[in-house]
């Protein structure tokens, strides 16, 4: 029996399965629809293809797999150590690959991730007030707790669906701890290109929405933390959302909730105006 998504903690769901759901809605959508009500209506109401940059998304993806689950990267990716993408021995290569459903990684793009997390696995972190610090590993940020877990629940009377890229749980509260890939050189960049970054791409959505959704049904508030590593000069480093920008992006999601439901009520996901200058 093929596996659907249910309310709650759901174990052992393929990223597939969690991607071509349309029962629930995720940050992806919510900040999709509040950023463009257009590009949501082709792309979730008439499926249009999706023109993101792959190579791209597949560094992001293989990053996420070889720390978060590394049992899963010889069964999800195929190396093409080739010196470039054309030819017959490419074609085959391709072809055997999607016919497993693996995706392609370059040698350059494996040789990139691994100086990544090479960098990643070195890196320390300070943690506790003044007085009394203590210094952790960041991958421990990544340890005893849950990787790609999914859960579902209901949000401002909506159904919604969240990925956790890891969570934390202790007696009485818990964290999780979400992995970011950015082209950013992070060893210089000022906290205020972090917030810019996480602007852009409506991160502080993601942080409301998905420690809303696990305080609602584990009972336990959860902070939020951001671990970057940087694709420019290998950096990395780790932010904690604060109180103010998860209220923002608890806003954002509500208004991204509203607004869908009067969509669907209505049909109207768009209007096509002039807009006005003033």
């Amino acid at each position: 029996m093929a596996k659907v998504l249910i309310d709650g903690f759901n174990k052992d769901i393929p990223n597939d399965v969690y991607h071509d759901d349309r029962e629930y809605k995720s940050s992806s959508v919510l900040k999709t629809f509040l950023k463009n009500p257009r590009e949501y209506y082709g792309k979730y109401i008439l499926n249009e293809p999706n023109n993101m940059n792959k190579d791209a998304l597949n560094i992001g993806s293989y990053c996420h797999t070889r720390i978060l689950e590394p049992h899963l990267v010889e069964d999800e990716y195929a190396i093409w150590t080739g010196s470039r993408r054309s030819g017959d021995v490419w074609k085959e290569f391709k072809e055997v690959a999607e016919g497993q459903g693996k995706t392609i990684i370059t040698s350059s793009q494996k040789s990139l991730v691994d100086t990544m997390i090479r960098e990643y696995e070195a890196s320390k972190v300070i943690l506790g007030a003044h007085g009394n610090e203590i210094e952790v590993g960041l991958p421990s940020f990544f340890n005893d707790g849950f990787a790609e877990e999914t859960l579902c629940g209901e949000l401002e009377g909506y159904k919604i669906k969240t990925r956790f890229d890891y969570r934390k749980e202790f007696d009485d509260f818990g964290s999780i701890n979400d992995l970011k890939t950015t082209n950013v050189a992070l060893k210089s960049a000022s906290i205020e290109e972090i917030e810019d970054v996480c602007k852009h791409w409506s991160y502080e959505l993601s942080a409301a929405l998905y420690v809303d959704l696990v305080e609602k049904e584990t009972g336990k508030p959860h902070d939020f933390y951001f671990i970057f590593l940087s694709k420019k000069d290998y950096g990395c480093r780790i932010f904690k959302a604060s109180d103010e920008m998860i209220e923002r992006g608890r806003k954002m999601y509500k208004d991204a909730i509203a607004g869908l439901k009067e969509a669907e009520k209505t049909g109207v996901y768009f209007s096509n105006t002039v807009e006005i200058l003033r």
